[in-house]
């Protein structure tokens, strides 16, 4: 308001709330206010305007949990990736902990009896018969519990839950969280995909368990194909790959929650229909009140997001679900984020603390990770982010971190350009890209790298450390003069001087389909006598350090070649 009066003389002053316009509101966004100064104010205005009886503001501002800028570069300020990986290790940690909890649970349930000896723990082995008995109360008058896992080691269930157990239940109140997640489980759960994936939250929590979200790749079974529904992108599909076995992994965890979870969802269901019913008994009622029939209509609604949600979790005996107001608090009123990172802190030095970050960076550090990963590829970051635009994929990278590497890459290489003017007067661009990404360049890799470059190649692509003086088993009419080269280019058969390359695919290929044209079109005697048999083992003992989709693309390309008589060939030397 000071600004618009300062920038605006003519515009009238604001001394109530109807005097507001649209003026104020684009200012508000030119000054970049923080997203939840913005909406604290704007709600404190809808308030009195209601009061007043006036239209409320519908004015969009900036994200609340929004990232922090930096105002002098205008790039988004993202904590540096050890501090989100160890966010990412302590989120896996608490949810394989989580895990370790139910199979421990599980694993009493099924055998009816104290899992610790007494002679190794006997306060652990009283707190388990107290467990027991609170599984058989609680059995009673709950009969609608999640299944025993049956394939669960007992033994290995209490050895591994047995540090763990008084963070289980230590009264009857609690028992539920033996059964069913808790709040802070789900949270653990639904964050560790945030940062494993990159996910937007409200993709995340608006995953629909009714329909085939979660389906095995078309390729390989043991993969699993996420695909999630981006509202802001006009409900375009996200798609994540990754292994079901993998136990931080989204396939792993989804399929675990939602089976786990089954009973809630049933429970929520069966409230669901008979609320349904109840609204359209009141509806048929001409004595119904509006009110009625208005609650009973967000409870339908409330429900059917509760039976659709995958992240149900049970607290004090009432069934809920994350959702848009809640998935970022935690028990203690706290954010859960900043608890979870005053956790990690605790246990580390001073000068080894985190930041905080809200629930939606994580999705900038997932870029950043995928970024730097790649080499830099904006392509792998657009494919990985599932964006339609490459612009999308540019306000992610224009961040503090890509930010700093980009000048501490610059400041290398230019410092790298002028040593090497200074002190050998040229310029070699594979020294200079060692040196941006290594450091320093030995003397022994120079040599290497100048070895290599004199090296001389057959015909087959493959190195010759001598091409004056073949082996005389391979060529024995050869007259070495210092002059005179190998014509022969067998060099598979060259112990001495051959040296395969990465570009010796393509050669290598060319000599197996000439060598499977000769053994069909030769002699079968004249053939096993040559040496033609070694020679095509050693090419395919050198295929082993290749990838086999290289080999299976050049051997198709020269076996068609020959067949469609394109290259043709003759062998002096069998």
């Amino acid at each position: 308001m000071d600004h618009v009066e300062l920038e605006l003389p003519s515009h009238p002053k604001v001394s109530s709330v109807a005097d507001l316009t649209e003026i104020h509101w684009q200012v508000a966004l030119q000054l970049n206010i923080p997203g939840k100064a913005y909406y604290a104010f704007l709600k404190a205005v809808n308030v009195t305007r209601r009061a007043l009886g006036k239209t409320e503001f519908t004015w969009r501002g900036p994200d609340p949990d929004s990232n922090r800028m930096d105002r002098s570069t205008g790039k988004k300020i993202v904590p540096p990736l050890w501090q989100g990986d160890l966010i990412r290790h302590e989120l896996k940690h608490r949810w394989f902990h989580t895990l370790r909890k139910f199979e421990y649970f599980d694993a009493l349930r099924l055998s009816r009896m104290p899992l610790i000896q007494k002679e190794d723990a006997p306060a652990i082995r009283r707190q388990e018969r107290k467990i027991l008995r609170w599984i058989s109360d609680y059995e009673e008058w709950n009969p609608s519990l999640p299944p025993v896992k049956r394939d669960c080691t007992l033994r290995e269930s209490a050895t591994a839950y047995r540090q763990n157990i008084c963070d289980l239940a230590i009264d009857s109140k609690g028992i539920y969280q033996g059964f069913f997640p808790n709040q802070d489980d789900v949270k653990n759960a639904f964050h560790l995909c945030l940062a494993n994936y990159g996910l937007n939250v409200a993709t995340l929590l608006s995953i629909d368990v009714s329909q085939d979200m979660l389906v095995p790749h078309p390729k390989d079974s043991n993969r699993f194909v996420f695909t999630g529904i981006k509202d802001r992108a006009d409900g375009e599909p996200q798609y994540v790959e990754g292994l079901f076995k993998s136990q931080g992994g989204l396939g792993f965890i989804l399929t675990f929650l939602i089976k786990r979870t089954a009973p809630l969802r049933t429970e929520l269901f069966n409230r669901l229909r008979n609320c349904k019913e109840e609204y359209v008994r009141l509806l048929k009622h001409t004595r119904a009140e509006d009110t009625d029939l208005h609650d009973l209509k967000k409870e339908i609604f409330e429900l059917e997001a509760g039976v659709r949600s995958p992240w149900l979790f049970q607290r004090h005996n009432e069934i809920c679900w994350l959702h848009r107001d809640n998935y970022a608090k935690g028990v203690s009123g706290k954010i859960y984020l900043r608890s979870l990172i005053e956790d990690i802190n605790s246990r580390r030095k001073d000068k080894q603390q985190i930041s905080n970050l809200t629930a939606k960076q994580f999705r900038d550090l997932f870029t950043n990770r995928i970024y730097f990963a790649s080499g830099g590829s904006i392509l792998t970051v657009k494919a990985r982010l599932n964006h339609r635009s490459p612009h999308s994929t540019d306000i992610y990278l224009r961040n503090t971190v890509i930010r700093a590497e980009h000048w501490k890459t610059f400041m290398t290489f230019s410092n790298a350009l002028w040593s090497e003017i200074r002190k050998r007067g040229e310029i070699d661009p594979t020294i200079l890209a060692k040196m941006v990404y290594d450091g320093q360049v030995s003397d022994q890799e120079r040599a290497r790298l100048r070895d290599h470059r004199n090296l001389e190649k057959s015909r087959l692509g493959i190195g010759c450390l001598d091409p004056h003086n073949p082996p005389n088993r391979i060529a024995p009419n050869f007259v070495a003069d210092g002059k005179k080269k190998c014509s022969v280019h067998r060099c598979v058969l060259c112990y001495e001087n051959a040296v395969l390359l990465r570009e010796s695919i393509d050669g290598l290929c060319q000599r197996l389909a000439e060598l499977e044209y000769l053994e069909r079109t030769m002699g079968q005697e004249a053939y096993l006598l040559s040496s033609f048999p070694e020679e095509m083992e050693n090419i395919n003992v050198a295929f082993l350090g290749y990838k086999e989709e290289d080999i299976a693309e050049g051997l198709e390309k020269w076996r068609t070649k020959i067949s469609s008589g394109e290259h043709r060939f003759f062998d002096f030397n069998s």
